[in-house]
């Protein structure tokens, strides 16, 4: 079975009657060009010359390609033999034979190939056409074809269509008189001045060169009068042209050349021109100045720097419901403008440039600050660079004027509405009121009046920012900024938050190990503090933290203690001493804070006969020592062991029962696999949650320093009190350091060897706090006083050390898996 999925018919190696090839191949139209209409199944189903085969055959089918080759005769009309016969390349080839032709008279092969390029002769087949038709019309001394052929490929357009030699031919041929309404035209749209006025200083050349009286009569007064006729009207000045018209112009005088550019009255951009002007050699210097800038001038009064940008798309169906910004182009426009007026007129040309950029009147309240930031701002930056990179390097007054307006004009829209302000501003605002008449109005003025407003967080601090960076320029006495900056960091510090929380981006951001990554805004705040070299300024921020509205356990352990590290790193980033105000009593007081507020004295542990019993579950695998470090060193009240099977479960109810009846409960939990959740006693919890707490603090001293000596001169006179407190002593409310909110004090057990406490009890030495145990053997003895910075885990303490042991089973007590 088969199936026809595609066909194609090629006609290919076309020859004529007696062999000879015309073409290898031929387009057609197979619907409508061929006899009979059934044509495939006339070759498929008839008598084929030849045939090939082309196929792929796989596991699950194939395909043929079958190739039927078959004689078949092509017929065209006359009219359409050219094209048959040449193709795509018919205009070429009768070009090239036209232009290769010698005869004096055009034979009938020639007449109709002349035909057929008039015929399809365009604009841009111009200097073919000239080339071809023109000059043999020339030769064959046939006028009427020489201007069919000038009208066909509109050679008229441009003198380099026509081709300057070409002209000459066609004048000595024709006559001056036949020739010059061509001439006339082409003069006229030549979008040249450099060229069309060249060719006219070469035709007067070549028409002196020769003897015939008429043509130096005809030619007397026209060129003259077309030479005029163009310098009265010139076109826009192209780059590159710039050599060849001055040339031009002053090959008849200076007079000649100042009076041409003065007579143009419509500007036709000649600032490039004037740049130029400024350099040439040719002209005199006390002229040549001056010359520049009476066509700067010119250019100047004829533009429009905020013309409407023409909207382009490559897609004439595609609309665009919003539309475009017209600044960047219109700045654009005007940054030539300005540049070349400050080289060549700051003092009479610049001020016009000025005047035309602030014209705003008539329009919108949103169209005036659209502009005022889009164009007046960067202009008023443009202009500051070139005027410093210039001879003087002083700003010229009318950029002094141009600044105060712009900048006067932004503030009071500001204070109308000051959701205007925009970062991005800030930097050209502050810029502009240093370039203007009046640069202390920042001071004096400015700044204060936006004191006003309630002003964007962010605004605030590209303010600071800015005014910092320019430190140099505003005040370099450095007696003014420094009470400024002070004043906006404080209002920008009481603006913002300083509540951590976890950073958000896409979702919550993670660490590598797992943990959420926290966003301190306090740390932020005191980095661009010291940043700003304004240590001084920190205070605000440790006002604020040390000094909320309820100074709660849950507020310094989620905002205070969190902080302590990245403290002492933000003073080791600037390089800073530890002892840095009012770093240093922060460090105090978040300490006192811990060990008034979260610790508070030692609890009185009425349990601890009952917790003797711990000292005989000797099992070290880890469902055992997690509970056990649960009972004695985790805040917490209860423990929730999800899904860990029913043999775990019982193995831990057993031991429980055992060993910790009197201070824990246990219930299992009815899932699959089973769980099992213990509970303290409630005697136990708060010895437990103390306990945690404690080595939670001395973590957070160690953060501060690990020196014994440096903490001491950071904690200062509280240096004795934290110590006191983190060892269980009685630490008093009333200390000069005091955070302001303290736990009434109760008299602390004396640290012994009785295990009265399940924390263990403090060594006595000077400086450092010993680090707590957290396992279960603590509470029967005395723990060692040696410290470490650095703690492991209290599970993988309680797993390693109960590793140690050798654990002694009973038979009995062994559960069967089975």
């Amino acid at each position: 079975m088969e199936e026809v999925e595609d066909t194609e018919v090629k006609i290919e190696h076309l020859v004529d009657l007696d062999g000879k090839l015309i073409r290898q191949s031929i387009d057609y139209d197979l619907e409508t060009e061929v006899i009979p209409d059934e044509l495939v199944e006339q070759i498929t189903d008839g008598r084929y010359d030849h045939q090939e085969y082309e196929g792929y055959q796989g596991n699950y089918g194939g395909t043929l390609e079958r190739i039927y080759r078959r004689t078949v005769l092509v017929m065209w009309p006359s009219w359409a033999h050219f094209d048959v016969v040449h193709g795509s390349e018919g205009f070429s080839y009768a070009c090239e034979t036209i232009r290769h032709s010698t005869s004096s008279k055009p034979t009938g092969e020639e007449t109709e190939l002349t035909e057929i390029i008039l015929a399809r002769a365009s604009p841009s087949e111009s200097a073919a056409v000239v080339k071809s038709v023109c000059c043999a019309a020339i030769r064959w001394k046939d006028l009427p074809l020489w201007l069919r052929a000038v009208k066909a490929c509109d050679a008229e357009q441009s003198m380099k269509a026509l081709d300057e030699d070409h002209i000459h031919h066609a004048i000595s041929a024709f006559g001056f008189a036949k020739v010059k309404p061509c001439l006339e035209h082409a003069l006229e749209r030549d979008p040249s001045d450099v060229r069309t006025l060249q060719f006219l200083k070469n035709l007067a050349h070549w028409v002196a060169g020769k003897r015939a009286k008429t043509l130096k009569n005809a030619t007397k007064s026209w060129i003259p009068a077309q030479r005029t006729k163009r310098w009265d009207a010139l076109r826009k000045v192209r780059k590159g042209e710039h050599k060849g018209l001055t040339v031009l112009a002053l090959a008849h005088g200076v007079d000649f050349f100042k009076s041409s550019f003065a007579s143009d009255k419509e500007g036709h951009g000649f600032r490039w021109y004037a740049t130029y002007l400024g350099g040439e050699d040719q002209i005199p210097v006390e002229e040549r100045a001056q010359i520049a800038r009476d066509v700067l001038a010119i250019a100047i009064a004829n533009v429009d720097f905020y013309a409407p940008e023409p909207v382009k798309t490559t897609n004439p169906y595609y609309h665009s419901y919003s539309k475009p910004a017209e600044e960047p182009g219109q700045l654009e426009r005007a940054k030539p403008y300005v540049k070349a007026s400050l080289e060549l007129g700051r003092d009479d040309i610049f001020p016009t440039v000025v005047n035309k950029l602030v014209n705003l009147s008539g329009l919108t309240s949103e169209v005036v600050n659209r502009r005022v930031k889009g164009i007046l701002f960067p202009i008023i930056s443009y202009s500051e660079e070139l005027s410093h990179a210039l001879p003087g390097g002083a700003s010229p007054p009318a950029l002094l004027q141009l600044s105060t307006f712009t900048s006067s004009f932004y503030v009071k829209a500001a204070l109308v509405e000051p959701s205007r302000i925009l970062v991005t501003d800030v930097p050209s605002l502050v810029k502009a009121m240093i370039a203007s008449e009046r640069p202390d109005a920042l001071f004096t003025r400015v700044i204060p009046q936006l004191g006003t407003l309630q002003l964007n967080v962010n605004v605030l601090r590209a303010f600071i920012q800015e005014l910092r960076s320019q430190r140099a320029v505003i005040d370099p006495e450095r007696k003014k900024l420094s009470p400024l900056l002070l004043q906006l960091l404080k209002r920008y510090i009481n603006a913002i938050s300083l509540t951590i929380y976890v950073a958000r981006a896409q979702g919550v951001r993670y660490n590598w190990n797992g943990a959420p990554v926290y966003t301190k805004p306090a740390i932020d705040a005191l980095g661009f503090c010291l940043q700003l070299k304004l240590p001084q300024a920190c205070k605000y921020v440790f006002g604020r933290l040390l000094n909320p509205s309820q100074l709660d356990e849950k507020y310094i352990k989620e905002q205070l203690a969190p902080l302590v590290p990245d403290l002492r790193a933000l003073l080791v980033k600037h390089n800073q001493p530890l002892t840095l105000e009012p770093f240093a009593t922060a460090f105090r007081r978040i300490m006192l804070c811990w060990v008034q507020t979260v610790m508070g004295p030692r609890p009185h542990n009425a349990v601890a006969p009952f917790m003797r019993d711990l000292t005989a579950w000797f099992c070290g695998c880890h469902g055992c020592s997690r509970v056990r470090t649960f009972l004695v060193a985790r805040p917490a009240e209860s423990l929730h062991m999800d899904r860990i099977g029913a043999p775990l479960r019982k193995h831990l109810e057993g031991y429980l029962a055992q060993f910790a009846s009197r201070v824990a409960t246990f219930q299992m939990i009815k899932t699959t696999p089973q769980g099992l959740t213990v509970t303290k006693a409630k005697a136990l919890v708060e010895p437990a949650r103390w306990a945690y707490v404690q080595g939670e603090g001395k973590k957070l001293l160690d953060s501060i320093s690990a020196d014994a000596t440096g903490l001491q001169s950071i904690l200062g006179p509280d240096h004795a009190k934290i110590i006191a407190g983190l060892e269980g002593h009685a630490v008093t409310a009333t200390t000069s350091s005091s955070a302001g909110h303290t736990r009434t004090n109760a008299p602390a057990p004396r640290a012994s060897g009785s295990g009265s406490s399940p924390a263990p009890a403090p060594a006595q030495r000077p400086g450092r706090v010993p680090a707590a145990v957290p396992h279960v053997r603590a509470v029967a003895t005395a723990a060692s006083g040696v410290s470490s910075s650095k703690r492991p885990a209290d599970d993988d303490m309680a797993h390693a050390q109960s590793k140690r042991r050798k654990v002694a089973y009973d038979e009995q007590g062994v559960i069967d898996l089975t």
